[in-house]
């Protein structure tokens, strides 16, 4: 803005309008260079905005990931636990369309009862769920985790019904829990006056994994199977299973035991076809019955409660891995094993797990183990006498810690790794727990321990609890090794 003065205007005035025009020269060029600083400024703010829009928010790290390698991170994180893809689907809409697109993420279908009184309600929402595992599966095969160990009929609901009501005001539960679970409830059940606790909704719920014409059932490829400990029940959830499974390479049945002593080799006709089956674990030989097809196709075979006479195991023609699993905490076992032979010509691996009285006694006849994995609690230690008569190439030692309310281990765990070095002359190649690692290298280098190993000794390794390994080998030890 320019002011001009006149020669009309007194001298005051004309000062002032000299001044004025003074102020809007300045003010002229001090826009002059505001101007440009307005537009950096502009410039600046932009390139931050998109620097934090582009770079720092989360999602776009993910977003510029490889979807092969988002692929691997589903399928890691879902590994223990196949249920948790439900996360992943509430991310965002790409994870969701990625998880949805991969079968691998599907075809694992947990399914565990919980113990409630109503059964209806879990029992529908586990159907939906699995509804939705065998569309997304695609052609993969099925592996299945039933666990029905909750699953109980409506007497027994009833009857435990009555005993909690009364718990606290009853002097002796024990036989007033042994009168109720007496009583007839016949009346009641008739009457279907508690259709929450219908068995029905579960034994849908199986059919459902079978499929309407048994279509669901040849895709199985695993199954791991939980029985409920009422072995009728366990019998009406058995005489399901009536359908081929030509890929079913893998079971592992638990609590069958009650239902092999009701019903003995009068199972119902199930599981016609086996052909593929490789793997089984059972809790005892007695209900290999309930299965029709030859042992000698097995090639790992899990027994879970030694006991008794094992000779049978000798059936086992191809298998190649063995693991036997004794008693973990009974003070006085009661079954031992009997004295036998166990001939094995292929077998190449076996773990002894717990303690299994008698284990000495049997004579195995077999080659020369790869590998002899012994597990034992750190309060029941094997003992000298109590390990399996058997060569290895390689040893495995490991424990389970005590809880504290069990006590320490004190000097018996000397006494343990001693006996299992001198047990095993002709070994190799040890493993043992890095925490005893002092311990072990003082008894090798004891003259009788180191007399009896130092033909055959070449390392000890000590591993620790997240995997990390520390081997010595023999000859630094003072042994003069001779292979």
């Amino acid at each position: 803005m320019v002011v001009y003065s006149t020669q009309e205007d007194p001298p005051e005035i004309r000062k002032k309008l000299e001044a004025l025009q003074s102020q809007n020269n300045l003010i002229e060029e001090l826009q002059l260079r505001l101007n440009p600083a307005q537009s950096e400024r502009d410039r600046l703010e932009k390139e931050i905005d998109e620097y934090r829009a582009s770079v720092l928010s989360g999602p776009s790290y993910i977003r510029k990931c490889p979807k092969e390698v988002l692929m691997i991170v589903f399928e890691f994180y879902t590994l223990a636990n196949p249920l948790v893809v439900r996360r992943l689907l509430l991310v965002c809409r790409e994870w969701y369309q990625l998880a949805v697109s991969m079968p691998r993420l599907w075809n694992r279908i947990p399914i565990s009862l919980p113990y409630v009184w109503d059964i209806r309600s879990p029992c529908k929402n586990i159907s939906r769920r699995v509804e939705i595992f065998l569309q997304r599966s695609g052609p993969l095969l099925l592996e299945l985790d039933l666990d029905l160990s909750s699953f109980e009929t409506s007497r027994a609901k009833i009857c435990r019904k009555i005993v909690d009501c009364f718990e606290g005001s009853i002097a002796d539960l024990r036989t007033f829990r042994a009168w109720a679970y007496g009583l007839s409830t016949d009346d009641i059940e008739d009457f279907g006056v508690l259709p929450a606790c219908d068995p029905q909704y579960v034994f849908d719920l199986v059919e459902q994994l079978m499929g309407k014409t048994g279509n669901v059932m040849r895709r199985w490829g695993s199954l791991r199977l939980v029985l409920p400990a009422d072995g009728s029940l366990a019998a009406m959830v058995w005489e399901h299973f009536e359908y081929p499974t030509p890929h079913l390479s893998r079971i592992e049945l638990l609590e069958a035991y009650e239902m092999t002593m009701l019903y003995g080799k009068d199972h119902y006709d199930v599981f016609p076809d086996l052909g593929a089956l490789r793997h089984l674990e059972l809790y005892g030989l007695d209900e290999l019955d309930g299965l029709p097809f030859e042992v000698s196709v097995l090639e790992t075979f899990v027994l879970e409660y030694v006991r008794d006479d094992i000779s049978s195991l000798s059936s086992f023609t191809n298998l190649h891995t063995l693991k036997l699993v004794g008693s973990r905490y009974a003070v006085l076992v009661v079954d031992p094993v009997t004295r036998t032979t166990v001939s094995l010509p292929r077998l190449r691996n076996l773990c002894v797990q717990w303690f299994i009285s008698g284990i000495q006694n049997v004579h195995f006849d077999i080659p020369k183990l790869e590998c002899l994995d012994i597990f034992c609690r750190g309060t029941r230690l094997l003992g000298k006498e109590n390990y399996a008569r058997v060569q290895t190439e390689r040893l495995s030692w490991r424990f389970e810690k005590p809880e504290p309310w069990e006590g320490d281990m004190g000097t018996s765990i000397t006494s343990e790794l001693q006996s299992i070095l001198v047990s095993y002359p002709n070994t190799a190649y040890f493993t043992f727990p890095f925490i005893f690692k002092e311990v072990v290298i003082a008894i090798l280098r004891e003259p009788d321990v180191n007399s009896a190993l130092s033909s055959a000794l070449r390392e000890v390794t000590f591993e620790g609890p997240l995997g990390d390994r520390e081997t010595v080998v023999a000859q630094g030890l003072g042994y003069q090794t001779t292979r």
